[in-house]
C-alpha cells in the first residue's frame, strides 16, 4: 500500500475530516471521540454558566429546606432560626460549670496523689521489693484493704477524665466570641419572638459566656459590612443576586436576610482584588506624575513630596494587611519593609 492511501486511511480512522468512517471498529472509535468532544464542552458551558440558567437536569434530586415559617413554636423554632445562618450559631460554653468539674477533679487527683506518695513511703520502710518489683507488690494484693495498682487504677480513670475535661474547656476558651452584630441579631429575635418561656430563653442574656460555632475569616468584618449595606437596596433584587433557591426557601420573612454566604465571599474578594490593585497602581502614578510635572531646579521639592507618596503607601498597605489578612506582627514588620 502506498503512502497516499495510507495517510488516507489514516485520516478517517481517527476523524480528522469531521466525518463518520466506513469501518465498523473505526466507527465505534469516531463515535467515542465524538461524545467525549461534546462531553467537554458541555461541561465548559456549565461552568460558566450561572446556576439559574441552567436547566433542571443539572439538579435532579430535590433539596429538602426546613422552612422556618412551618416549624412549630419553641424550641423547634429558635433551632431552625439559629442554624438557618452560620453567623446565628451562638451557644454557651458554661465556664463557670468547666471550672468547678475540673476545680473537683483536680482535688480528688491531689487526694489520690497524696495517698500515692504515703504507700511508697510506708513500703519504702517496710517492704522496699514492692517499689523495685511490680510483681512483689501485685502478690500482696490479698493482704491490704488496696493495693498500689487499685489505686493507680484510679487514679488512671480520674486523671483521664480530667485531662478531656481540661482539653474541652481550652478549646472552648480558644473558641470565637460572636460579634455584637451577630448577638444582637439573635438577641432580638428571641426577645421579639418569644419562641421560649420566661427563664429558658436566659441563656442568651448571658453574653460574656457565648461563643459562636463560626469559624474565624480573615475579612469578617468587611462581609459584615457588605451585608449591611445590601440591606439598603431593594430586597427583590438584592435576593436575586446574593441569595441561592436553597437559601431563598429558608424563610418568608421580610426582616431576616440571609445571603449565600459563597456569593458575599465573590464580592469581598473583588472589592480586596481591587483595593490591592489601587494600592499598587496608584502610587506608581503619582511618583510619576510628580517626577514629570516638577523641573530640576524643584528636585527638592519633587523628592520630599515622592517620600511622602511612599511613606502613605506604605502606611496604606500595612493597615490592609492588618485589616484583611491574620498575619503576624514580625510579617507586617516583613512585608511593609519589603
Amino acid at each position: 500500500m502506498d503512502q497516499t492511501a495510507a495517510n488516507i486511511d489514516l485520516e478517517n480512522a481517527i476523524g480528522i475530516s469531521g466525518e463518520p468512517p466506513c469501518s465498523p471498529n473505526s466507527q465505534s472509535t469516531w463515535q467515542m471521540q465524538s461524545q467525549r468532544r461534546q462531553s467537554g464542552i458541555t461541561r465548559l458551558l456549565n461552568a460558566i454558566t450561572p446556576r439559574h440558567f441552567q436547566g433542571s437536569s443539572s439538579e435532579p434530586f430535590r433539596t429538602i429546606i426546613r422552612k422556618l415559617e412551618r416549624c412549630e413554636d419553641g424550641y423547634p423554632y429558635l433551632a431552625t432560626f439559629m442554624d438557618s445562618d452560620e453567623n446565628f450559631m451562638i451557644y454557651r460554653r458554661f465556664g463557670f460549670v468547666h471550672a468547678r468539674l475540673l476545680l473537683q477533679k483536680q482535688d480528688e487527683l491531689r487526694i489520690m496523689e497524696e495517698e500515692l506518695d504515703r504507700m511508697d513511703k510506708r513500703d519504702l520502710t517496710t517492704n522496699p521489693k514492692t517499689l523495685q518489683c511490680r510483681m512483689e507488690d501485685v502478690e500482696r494484693q490479698d493482704q491490704l484493704p488496696e493495693t498500689r495498682q487499685a489505686l493507680l487504677a484510679r487514679l488512671e480513670a480520674t486523671v483521664l477524665s480530667y485531662d478531656q475535661l481540661l482539653l474541652n474547656a481550652q478549646q472552648l476558651a480558644a473558641a470565637n466570641r460572636p460579634p455584637a452584630r451577630d448577638y444582637n441579631s439573635v438577641a432580638n429575635f428571641v426577645r421579639h419572638k418569644k419562641p421560649l418561656m420566661e427563664g429558658d430563653d436566659d441563656f442568651i442574656y448571658n453574653k460574656e459566656d457565648l461563643i459562636t460555632l463560626r469559624p474565624g475569616r480573615e475579612s469578617a468584618w468587611l462581609d459584615a459590612a457588605v451585608e449591611k449595606i445590601l440591606k439598603l437596596f431593594p430586597r427583590t433584587a438584592v435576593k436575586y443576586v446574593f441569595c441561592s433557591k436553597e437559601t431563598a426557601a429558608k424563610t418568608t420573612d421580610e426582616d431576616l436576610f440571609l445571603p449565600t454566604k459563597r456569593r458575599v465571599d465573590r464580592l469581598v474578594s473583588c472589592i480586596i482584588m481591587a483595593m490591592v490593585l489601587a494600592l499598587l497602581v496608584l502610587p506608581v502614578y503619582a511618583l510619576y506624575h510628580v517626577g514629570s510635572s516638577f523641573s530640576q531646579s524643584n528636585a527638592n521639592t519633587s523628592n520630599a513630596i515622592c517620600m511622602g507618596i511612599l511613606l502613605v503607601a506604605t502606611l496604606l498597605f500595612s493597615a490592609a494587611l492588618a485589616l484583611f489578612t491574620k498575619a503576624k506582627r514580625h510579617e507586617l514588620l516583613g512585608a511593609a519593609a519589603g
